[in-house]
């Protein structure tokens, strides 16, 4: 029978596993499951427990991985996988964030610490809470795994992981050299040694590991070491010289450069940190429980655990009865109204075990101190009932008197237990891969350690009652103090040991002063010695200087790229400018710095859209609006006040506003008279003097309504005012305070009310999910009922053909004036609470509970833009009257103010993917080509179409280069041609000057000769063609086994390199004036693993960079030994390009970004704005323009002068500086 289940087994896996590669999951799960438990059985009757335990961990695999099973007991969270397939691309088969950690609200808690890790003034953090909250799963379920070989900011975060503190060093090394190896280090640079020798506290290895984590930061990585669980470090070393070595080693990470410390502590240990404070500290000055490094981890609230438990449940189909849900919480959380995170865990797995669904069922077999008694025992079963006892006494030696989980060894444990080596080995493991106890591997032996202190207490009462615990505790003590006595001895011996050092010491100390008196005598020799010192010491504040410099110019670049990756894009800016002039001050910036503090500066000022924010109001802002003339900018806030501001921020006047909250203000269509509508149910009118200045008593208060006023709105001639409220109407006003008319038929709120500007409509929305379009005389004409939840906002257009309307179910609707429904434009995650057009009528500006602005263009592109900024919802967004700025009001208690248009930098008017793009050689032109066919020539500095040659080949076009001397353009197509185009005048022969012929597939690169006397072709046919330029074919090189996709010239002209499909880089060598080799001397192999798609040679000839499928760019010496692999794309990389410097390299990528490299091979930087792959780049002849072409029809061209950027950025903030004048930013553009 056994046989038979075995045979049965085999067959099943077999079936599993060609159904995971057809991704038909379903079919054969449940009767694999079937098969391990009746093997299972089979195992376990025949005393072969181990086996039997295998396969149930198997069967609980199974389920884990296909959602059937909802809680995992006392393991920690561990990453998800997902299922294996190799059908599946190899980024999608990475570690996940466990689903639990999303599941129980921790999903917010990583994106935090990654938000704090990614900004540069954030050194330390420090994880705390009371044990069994969470802190080692979210470190290594949440945190690691989201890290693990990702950018933060321009660097690839590496987590480093230390969770065992008995030999703290070694533990980091081992770590350190597993995660660099990991990553793939040794594919780039020789590791440091960082195999370490058994010895306890050495200080020779952390000097190893001082010198690696700088190498690291060299690397381009930000290395973040996590000491998890750090209370055990403090119950390990109760010696303060054994602490005092990790105090210095912190201290020493802290103060390097892209070194990032994480500590995970017990609340009840967070006073030891203090200790640390000693050691000056000055990187955090200095304040190690300062609140902005704390970071609180608490028990979960009853609405999260009521979450977390319906979440896993559901996901698992365990499906639990809602009473029986109330009733586990209740009993979890007890007095203290919170839930412990491993008790939910443990007590839902034993739920699941008993299939107890019912609060029937929970009350009889329950509460939950019995089913935490029984998931123990259902593990210590699993040993077998003749093992039972001992395992019993296995977890009891795995706790001490204190409550605590001392480490223990394997030859500990067997001469504690006095259990057989064999029954104490079947227990480990079965307790281990239980998840009750943590193995951690050593080279000398194995030492364990119970998973959670929250099961000392029923695994010590279990056993406290026995004889034999009671003997095993005075065995115990009786080892400790062995131990002590040891202990004892061995600081004898040291001490007697530093005595004689010292005595050693006082002799060499008294030696080494009477060669210096002895020196000191001669006068001349210390004249010198000073002189070279004072020399020596000149150089080296110098140096100091410079790298400080450097330092700080890094670190304000790497903070202003945080905000700009957290889209804080004015705050980018803000920080940006200061460091822009400090490099435009410095001396000896590096080329990384000056990169650094350049793209950082030219993204901020380029994508940059908020122009000021006035700041005054106490609450949120509900309402603003524009004067007429555009000069003051009207806010009403729920802190009960209306602002005036001059549209420069300087506030203009304040009014005393309403007795509650202010919903909306607007001013008349002359200017003289703003309306105000707040919850005290009250409409008031203020009176503009002839100062300029407003009354400050209202000369009207319209009194009517019987519940808040929502909005305020003027007819195009001022003569009517309409109010919309809460009391389900709207009411019409005269301008002197007369009641016109109260127009009724909406079933709930009121919540806004707009008039048409030719004076025919009025159009109210309602809480109802209605839209009413009312005549100016209040008759009902029609109702819209198109949203499916409450309508906050309506607006007509300025040239009334169009009525817009905003609603909670996250759309804005576009309709004729006539009721009927134009378009439905989705995009807001969140509710959109207002809604008004540009005053041309063509765009769309949308305010949302999801904190952004939305600009709607209604050309028919489709474009859609996104402000972001607030930190709050936006409940308002209006547009100045010349529809140059766009004014919004959030509940971040603030104003900001808007450009309607972003500064150019993208060139768009190709049909189709741009393949290729170009600089003329002095720079000032730039040619595109793309897969419409056409060839276009554009200014450079304002973007603007200078000429078009429309289907300048049959099929798409691939490559396109300008002649050294700027007078011919080189063209290769899938039409299997080159084709070379003439300058005539300003303008280009629209006919081809040649067509090369000669390819049979089509040609996906042309590069001219550094003399532009030939050029050099790469094709679909596997060959390389070299050509004149009259035509003539000078020579085919053959060789690839592939593709070719490109090839160019040396800048001798005297080699040629080709990139190939074939994964080569072959190098072709010239023979003679014309001729060339036919067999390439050197191929560059082995080290892309894909095709290659571009190579191309440094300014200097010295270098070549190759970019691969493969998602890395290689670096070479031009001899074709290899240098160095260039990691940080997460994509294919499709082109690589030196700057005319030859100082820096910049690739592109299907990840949609290019990254911007040292010539060292470190990234400097990320830049971003592509949608789509970037196919191409190039650097202007100067060095200070960079243009992309990509997949997404568009070019950027990114002005990388940093005169120029900070020009721009100083006049795009003047306003703000302003009125924040003596700002590190308004400094800079002093």
């Amino acid at each position: 029978m056994q046989l038979d289940a075995r045979q049965q087994l085999s067959q099943a896996r077999k079936e599993l596993q060609q159904n995971i590669e057809l991704s038909d999951y379903n079919s054969r799960i449940q009767r694999y499951l079937y098969l391990l438990e009746s093997l299972r059985k089979l195992y376990f009757e025949q005393k072969c427990y181990l086996e039997a335990f295998r396969l149930k961990q198997e069967q609980r695999l199974v389920e884990q991985l296909y959602g059937f099973r909802a809680f995992i007991g006392a393991n920690r969270l561990q990453p998800q996988r997902p299922i294996r397939n190799q059908l599946m691309p190899a980024e999608e088969q990475q570690e996940i964030i466990a689903r639990e950690i999303a599941a129980s609200g921790r999903q917010q808690d990583v994106n935090r610490l990654i938000e704090r890790l990614s900004r540069a003034n954030y050194k330390l953090i420090v994880i705390h809470g009371q044990s069994g909250v969470g802190k080692s799963s979210i470190v290594s379920a949440g945190l690691v795994p989201a890290l693990k070989n990702q950018a933060l900011g321009d660097r690839i975060a590496l987590p480093i992981v230390v969770q065992v503190y008995t030999d703290w060093v070694r533990e980091l090394g081992k770590s350190l050299h597993k995660a660099l190896l990991e990553f793939g280090s040794h594919e780039r640079e020789e590791l440091i040694n960082l195999v370490f020798q058994e010895e306890r506290i050495d200080q020779g290895q952390i000097k190893v590991i001082l010198e690696q984590l700088r190498q690291n930061s060299e690397n381009n990585l930000l290395t973040i070491i996590i000491f998890d669980q750090l209370e055990e470090f403090f119950l390990e070393y109760s010696n303060q010289s054994q602490k005092v070595v990790f105090y210095e080693f912190i201290r020493n990470c802290l103060n390097l450069p892209f070194v990032k410390v994480i500590f995970s502590i017990r609340d009840e240990s967070l006073h030891h940190l203090l200790e640390i404070e000693q050691f000056k500290l000055e990187v955090i000055e200095n304040n190690i429980l300062d609140k902005n490094i704390r970071y609180p981890l608490d028990n979960f609230l009853l609405a999260d655990a009521h979450a977390v438990i319906h979440h896993l449940t559901e996901r698992a189909h365990f499906y639990l009865e809602p009473a029986l849900i109330d009733e586990l919480v209740r009993d979890l959380a007890g007095e203290m109204s919170v839930v412990r995170p491993i008790e939910l865990q443990v007590v839902g797995a034993q739920l699941q075990t008993e299939q107890i669904t019912t609060l029937a069922q929970y009350q009889q077999h329950g509460p939950k101190e019995k089913l935490v008694e029984r998931f123990l025992e259902k593990v210590i079963k699993d040993c077998g009932s003749e093992n039972e006892e001992s395992a019993w006494r296995v977890l009891y030696l795995l706790t001490d008197e204190h409550n605590n989980r001392p480490l223990k060894t394997h030859e500990e444990l067997a001469e504690l237990s006095g259990i057989e080596a064999k029954t104490l080995d079947l227990i480990l493991e079965i307790l281990e891969k239980s998840g009750l106890v943590f193995l951690f591997s050593e080279i000398t032996d194995h030492r364990y350690q119970l998973v959670h202190d929250y099961l000392v207490g029923f695994i010590r009462q279990k056993q406290q009652s026995s004889n034999e615990a009671e003997l095993l505790l005075e065995i115990e003590e009786l080892r400790k103090t062995e131990q002590q006595l040891r202990a004892e001895l061995r600081e004898k011996e040291l001490k007697t040991q530093l005595a004689k050092a010292t005595a050693q010491q006082k002799k060499l100390t008294e030696k080494l002063n009477q060669v210096l008196q002895q020196r000191l005598r001669e006068e001349r020799i210390r004249g010198l010695v000073l002189a070279l010192l004072t020399v020596v010491s000149g150089i080296l504040g110098t140096w100091a200087f410079i790298s400080e410099n450097n330092f700080q110019l890094i670190a304000l670049s790497a903070s202003s790229e945080a905000l700009l990756s957290d889209n804080s894009t004015f705050d980018a800016l803000v920080t940006s400018l200061p460091a822009g002039k400090q490099l435009q001050q410095s001396l000896g910036a590096t080329a990384e710095a000056q990169t650094r503090v350049v793209t950082a500066l030219q993204q901020a000022v380029y994508s940059v859209r908020e122009r000021n924010r006035f700041q005054g109001h106490t609450d949120w802002v509900s309402s603003v609006s524009f004067s007429p003339d555009g000069e003051l900018i009207a806010s009403g806030s729920k802190d009960n006040s209306i602002k005036l501001w001059h549209k420069d921020g300087s506030l203009f006047q304040d009014l005393p506003g309403h007795e509650d909250g202010v919903h909306s203000v607007s001013f008349s269509p002359d200017g003289k008279i703003i309306a105000s509508a707040g919850a005290d149910n009250q409409v008031k009118l203020w009176q503009r003097h002839d100062t300029g200045k407003f009354e400050a008593i209202p000369a009207q208060v319209l009194t009517g309504h019987t519940q808040p006023v929502n909005s305020v709105s003027f007819s195009a001639d001022g003569k009517i005012i309409a109010s919309a409220s809460w009391d389900n109407t709207v009411k019409l006003w005269s301008r002197d305070g007369k009641l016109l008319k109260t127009l009724t038929g909406h079933t709930d709120f009121v919540l806004d009310v707009s008039f048409s500007p030719d004076g025919k409509l009025i159009a109210s929305a309602s809480r109802d999910k209605t839209i009413r379009l009312w005549s100016r005389d209040g008759e009902l004409l029609k109702t819209l009922t198109q949203h499916e939840k409450p309508v906050t906002s309506v607006s007509f257009s300025p040239d009334s053909q169009r009525l817009a309307s905003a609603s909670v179910d996250n759309t804005v609707k576009l309709w004729q004036p006539n009721g009927e429904l134009i378009n439905t434009f989705e995009g807001h995650s969140k509710s959109v609470l207002s809604v008004n057009f540009s005053p041309d009528s063509k765009t769309l500006a949308s305010a949302s509970d999801d904190n952004t602005v939305k600009l709607w263009h209604l050309d028919g592109t489709g474009k859609v833009e996104t402000l972001k900024g607030h930190g709050n919802f936006v409940q308002d967004a209006m547009f100045s009257p010349d529809g140059n700025t766009l004014a919004s009001a959030s509940a971040d208690n603030t104003i900001k103010i808007w450009s309607a248009q972003s500064m150019p930098q993208e060139i768009k008017g190709h049909s189709q993917a741009v393949s290729g793009v170009s600089f003329s050689p002095v720079g000032q032109t730039i040619v595109t080509v793309s897969w419409d066919k056409s060839i276009k020539l554009w200014s450079r500095n304002d973007r603007t179409l200078l000429q078009a040659i429309a289907q300048a080949h049959r099929e798409p076009i691939l490559s396109v280069s300008f002649s050294p001397d700027g007078e011919l353009l080189a063209t290769a197509s899938e039409d299997k041609t080159v084709k070379l185009w003439q300058r005539q005048g300003d303008k280009w022969s629209t006919q081809p000057y040649q067509t090369l012929e000669g390819h049979t597939e089509q040609v996906n690169s042309v590069s001219f000769s550094p003399d532009g006397q030939l050029l050099v072709s790469a094709s679909n046919d596997q060959t390389v063609k070299v050509w004149k330029q009259d035509g003539t074919l000078v020579q085919t090189l053959s060789g690839h086994d592939g593709i070719v996709w490109g090839a160019s010239f040396s800048p001798d002209g005297e080699s040629i390199a080709s990139a190939s499909e074939d994964k080569t880089v072959k190098l072709w060598r010239r023979n003679g004036r014309d001729g060339w080799e036919t067999q390439s001397y050197k191929t560059l192999d082995e080290k892309h693993h894909a095709s290659v798609n571009w190579v191309t040679f440094s300014p200097n000839g010295k270098l070549i960079a190759s970019a691969s499928d493969d998602g890395t760019v290689n670096l070479w010496k031009s001899n074709g030994s290899f240098l160095k692999t260039l990691k940080g794309h997460n994509g294919i990389v499709n082109w690589v390009t030196f700057s005319p410097e030859g100082n820096k390299i910049a690739s592109g990528s299907d990840d949609q970004t290019v990254k911007l490299w040292s010539q060292g091979g470190n990234l400097i930087t990320t830049v971003k704005g592509h949608k789509q792959a970037v196919y191409g780049v190039s650097f202007s002849p100067d060095g200070e323009w960079l243009a992309s072409a990509g997949e997404d029809k568009t070019v950027i061209v990114r002005n990388l002068n940093l005169d120029e950027l900070l020009a721009n950025g100083c006049q795009w903030l003047a306003d703000y500086h302003q009125n924040n004048p003596n700002s590190p930013s308004d400094r800079a553009c002093d």
